[in-house]
């Protein structure tokens, strides 16, 4: 690499972003394990109907805010509250600790044999059904296939990524007019949701900055995940998207890491709001680790400020060297 702007170029190329042959292949795999879902009501009785509408891809993957390597893919799987016969099962809301109940009428066909002796629908029963349905798709037989606090983690030997599939039940708009996706909350109740959000909101940054907003994201996560394992992909990436809700791109790719920094050490410290507006401030970060993460921005900032300054001077080397001091051993070498 001959200059910076190459240098960072071909590592976002190379090691930041996914290859666009393993992309296609998830999406492909993803579609087909959904089609695969959707015919189970129709080979298994007890199959609760689906919702088949309001299926959603997720996640990071489905954001585009994905990096190397593509380890997991987010789906929700969303059922119907109705059966054939018309009965409805409803839910209601804990405003104390935001817990969702789902409540089934007796007569219901295939909700109600989900529930416990109170009537409520537990999400614990839904997801161990699932999971059981999920190993019946003969090309997931030999799957890893395993409860998790909201998902059944599918994993394929054929493939480096998982599944992670997140049954829902889709919700009638309340008295503010919001429609929700109620998910599992671990405790065998259910918790509010909605992706939508998130995804809408990635996406109307994105056509803001240009088009530039997916990729820095992506380099930004990589940084993350080189030094802070504790701090959460999705609370990381909205202190990014904060950052360019204010902040415009500028064209020289130096320049956007070394104001982020520079935004990040006090960013850190405060509040950060779900964007959802569904579980208030995201940033439960313990004082030690929202220390260590002002310090390493403070670190970097410098270093992303020394490489600028010697890319200006035409020194390449020396810039790229700082670069390497970021972003680790996988940035290019100056050539």
């Amino acid at each position: 690499m001959k200059t910076t702007k190459q240098a960072l170029e071909e590592f976002i190329k190379n090691k930041v972003n996914l290859d666009p042959k393993e992309t296609d292949k998830a999406r492909s795999s993803r579609d087909w394990l959904i089609s695969q879902i959707n015919s189970l009501p129709s080979k298994f009785d007890d199959f609760p109907n689906l919702y088949r509408e309001r299926h959603i891809k997720f996640g990071s993957f489905a954001r585009r805010t994905k990096i190397r390597p593509l380890d997991d893919i987010d789906l929700i799987i969303t059922f119907s509250a109705s059966d054939n016969e018309g009965n409805r099962a409803s839910y209601s809301h804990n405003l104390l600790d935001d817990t969702c109940y789902i409540h089934v009428p007796e007569e219901h066909k295939t909700l109600r044999k989900f529930c416990d002796e109170d009537g409520l629908l537990n999400s614990r029963k839904i997801l161990e059904k699932l999971k059981s349905y999920l190993s019946e798709i003969p090309q997931y037989s030999q799957a890893e296939i395993h409860r998790r606090q909201e998902a059944v983690t599918l994993k394929l030997s054929s493939y480096p990524w998982n599944f992670d599939i997140v049954p829902a039940f889709f919700t009638v708009k309340d008295s503010n007019g919001r429609d929700y996706y109620l998910i599992p909350d671990g405790n065998g109740n259910w918790k509010k949701t909605d992706p939508r959000i998130d995804q809408k909101r990635v996406s109307e940054i994105n056509q803001r900055q240009g088009g530039k907003a997916l990729e820095f994201i992506r380099l930004l996560k990589y940084w993350k995940k080189k030094n802070f394992s504790a701090v959460s992909s999705y609370l990381f990436e909205n202190f990014v998207l904060n950052f360019l809700e204010r902040e415009t791109l500028q064209a020289n790719l130096l320049v956007n890491p070394m104001s982020f920094f520079h935004y990040l050490q006090t960013a850190v410290y405060r509040p950060v709001y779900d964007p959802k507006g569904i579980q208030g401030n995201i940033n439960s970060l313990d004082l030690f680790t929202k220390v260590r993460v002002c310090r390493k921005a403070e670190e970097d900032k410098r270093k992303a400020y020394k490489a600028y300054k010697y890319e200006k001077e035409q020194e390449h080397e020396r810039a790229i060297k700082e670069l390497r001091e970021i972003f680790g051993k996988e940035f290019p070498n100056y050539e």
